[in-house]
């Protein structure tokens, strides 16, 4: 078997893929590499310390295991409801995941590449604007995450999220 596990694929429509990591050229790409191992997409998670509830997720992908089942675990075995932090937490974690895979893919197939701080910056405006379109109750968590994600509330109770 191919040492990366995708890479197989790739090398069957002769598409390039190297033994290293396309993200950070130190190290073997695989996907628990590419999503939490890697320093560019650790770099990417840490941006997102304080801004998204995920503090004890980033602090196991920065200290602990680098074996991407025991992060989905982690985050498997947090509180998942319709408050504002555990819906940020959800978008903030799924949305990482798919632009490291597009940094990876654009980095790959068309030689291009953006800094991490580019792609949490673009993360965190999706991730924003997600949160626009959310009716959300008024409450001190929400006050708190639209300070932190720069969202404001119409006037009302429940209301739409807008700029």
């Amino acid at each position: 078997m191919h040492p990366n596990k995708y890479g197989h694929r790739l090398e069957w429509w002769d598409v390039p893929c190297g033994e290293v990591c396309y993200l950070c050229n130190q190290i073997q790409e695989s996907h628990d590499h590419l999503l939490i191992g890697c320093s560019f997409a650790k770099s990417i998670w840490r941006w997102f310390r304080g801004k998204a509830g995920l503090d004890g997720i980033i602090d196991r992908i920065e200290y602990g295991s680098n074996q991407w089942n025991d992060v989905v675990n982690a985050m498997a075995g947090t509180v998942c409801n319709k408050g504002i932090w555990s819906i940020i937490r959800r978008l903030v974690f799924s949305a990482v995941i798919y632009h490291l895979w597009q940094e990876r893919n654009a980095r790959t197939f068309k030689n291009d590449s953006s800094t991490y701080e580019v792609i949490a910056k673009r993360v965190f405006e999706v991730v924003r604007l997600r949160l626009m379109g959310l009716h959300v109750r008024k409450s001190m968590q929400s006050h708190s995450a639209a300070k932190v994600w720069n969202f404001s509330f119409d006037d009302g109770g429940d209301s739409q999220l807008s700029v």
